[in-house]
């Protein structure tokens, strides 16, 4: 059965397939670390941008997921990252300074969308 969820999180160890680096400049490197349980698998660390003070992005990826079992769940995420102050409504009706966009189509490629 379909469900949706929406998570907020305080804490960036609960995300562990993403990886935020603060550079020398106080630049964030946003990175996309590997998710060996998914397919379709990915076997390196993609990097998605860096972020100035100000500045944020979109990344949307979809996959099937394994755990121990041998049933796969289907995801579908937007996450939206942004290197300023929190606030509830940042991401609304907002334009990013960049966004990546990995979903894969029913045909095993990337869509360009």
């Amino acid at each position: 059965m379909p469900s949706e969820e929406f998570r907020a999180h305080s804490d960036l160890a609960e995300v562990d397939w993403l990886s935020l680096k603060r550079e020398p400049s106080g630049a964030i490197r946003v990175e996309r670390r590997p998710v060996w349980a998914a397919y379709p698998v990915i076997r390196r660390t993609i990097y998605l941008g860096t972020l100035a003070t100000g500045q944020s992005a979109r990344h949307r990826a979809n996959f099937r997921l394994s755990g121990y079992s041998m049933t796969w769940t289907y995801h579908d995420w937007a996450v939206n990252i942004a290197h300023e102050a929190p606030q509830s409504t940042m991401f609304l009706g907002r334009r990013y300074s960049f966004e990546r966009d990995d979903r894969v189509s029913l045909y095993g490629k990337p869509s360009r969308r």
